[in-house]
């Protein structure tokens, strides 16, 4: 009385063999006010999907689809009306309703590529992830969608581009050894001091176009999965001293001590790859860390798991940046480039080969404390 309107849901009754009802009446103000909220939430998120610049589809939790944007309809060829209560599988192809419901499921946001399909039977390369959100009528599935097939194209002439890159520069680059080998061995007559003072410089500048060609090489058959692993059992002891003998000289030189811890382990793998990992991590390490601090390598064990830990104390790695420094042709900044040399591709090299092994590979850093680089090698340990 008097008092604020109230939104009530209310019943009644008679009481039996009288002439009495019963009132029940409960408060659904609250219930009310945040319905209204979830239902003005969903026409601005609805109004907002309208406009994203990549093709969204909802679907409820069983996978029927409710909605695709304008650019999805555009994408997949079809409009909202067609698709409507469709299968999310008939939009991909070679997906099993259960398989590609699962995979939206867990996916938490990571993409995926898959193969979409047109209304025409058209195919398109597609980069897709996902995402859950409650509606009133439940859970639903948010689906971006991204067509790849220019981003696809552009890797694959850039793929062509490193392998013919790479085999032209073999042969000139074989040519140019000799000679520098020849005129070292006094073949063409005796240097002057000058010249004998430059042929170092000269030599060091060719073993870095060298070691870009073989990065090159090696990454094109990482990519096109034509790199096979040997796999042997190996002590892992073994696996640091050759990694320790490629390293110490640059760190002697950078006056970083090197600490490496002494392991018993023994582990299923491809030495000849792990070391190269390890030598790409330390020599990373190094050229970041201030000089006079410590590099420690460290080995654990964690169930049938193998771990390598390789820590420097140096600038450290902003938190943006922890994941694309995995990337190819990454580079904290332009100026790294330059006092360091490379074009950011070992540690990409890193990844390619602990995924080959079906692991994984991580970097934990705090700025102006270091980083701690990291990888496992899953059920690889072998028990003595």
């Amino acid at each position: 009385r008097n008092g604020p309107i109230l939104n009530v849901a209310w019943s009644i009754s008679r009481v039996r063999e009288a002439s009495e009802y019963v009132l029940v009446i409960k408060d659904i103000t609250v219930q009310k006010q945040e319905e209204e909220l979830l239902i003005e939430g969903e026409k601005r998120l609805k109004a907002i999907i309208e406009q994203m610049p990549v093709g969204l589809i909802i679907c409820n939790s069983k996978g029927i689809v409710k909605f695709l944007n304008p650019l999805a309809e555009q994408m997949f060829a079809c409009s909202n009306e067609k698709v409507f209560d469709w299968r999310i599988n008939e939009l991909f192809e070679s997906e099993n309703q259960e398989e590609i419901l699962k995979l939206l499921k867990d996916s938490k946001g990571k993409p995926h590529v898959t193969t979409g399909k047109r209304a025409d039977s058209e195919t398109f390369p597609a980069e897709i992830s996902a995402s859950t959100f409650n509606t009133i009528e439940g859970q639903n599935i948010l689906i971006t969608v991204i067509d790849i097939t220019e981003k696809e194209k552009l890797e694959k002439l850039k793929k062509q581009f490193v392998a013919m890159v790479s085999h032209e520069l073999k042969t000139p680059i074989t040519s140019v050894q000799n000679y520098i080998q020849c005129l070292e061995e006094g073949i063409y007559g005796t240097l002057n001091p000058k010249g004998n003072e430059r042929l170092p410089n000269i030599e060091r500048n060719l073993n870095r176009l060298i070691d870009l060609v073989n990065e090159l090489v090696l990454v094109e058959k990482l990519e096109s999965k034509t790199l096979s692993l040997k796999k042997s059992d190996i002590e892992v002891q073994d696996l640091l001293d050759l990694a320790a003998e490629n390293i110490r000289t640059l760190a002697q030189k950078n006056n970083i001590e090197m600490d490496i811890e002494e392991s018993p382990l023994r582990i299923h793998a491809d030495l000849d790859r792990l070391v190269q990992v390890i030598i790409n991590l330390c020599s990373n390490a190094i050229k970041f860390s201030n000089p006079g601090s410590k590099l420690v390598i460290k080995c654990l064990k964690s169930d049938n798991n193998f771990r390598l830990t390789v820590q420097d104390h140096g600038r450290g790695i902003p938190e943006n940046q922890r994941e694309t420094v995995f990337e190819k042709y990454a580079q904290l900044s332009a100026d790294d480039a330059r006092a360091h040399g490379g074009i950011g591709l070992g540690l990409a090299i890193c990844k390619n080969i602990i995924e080959l092994h079906g692991g994984k590979i991580g970097v934990d850093s705090q700025e102006g404390e270091g980083s701690t680089f990291w990888f496992e090698l899953p059920d690889s340990i072998i028990e003595s």
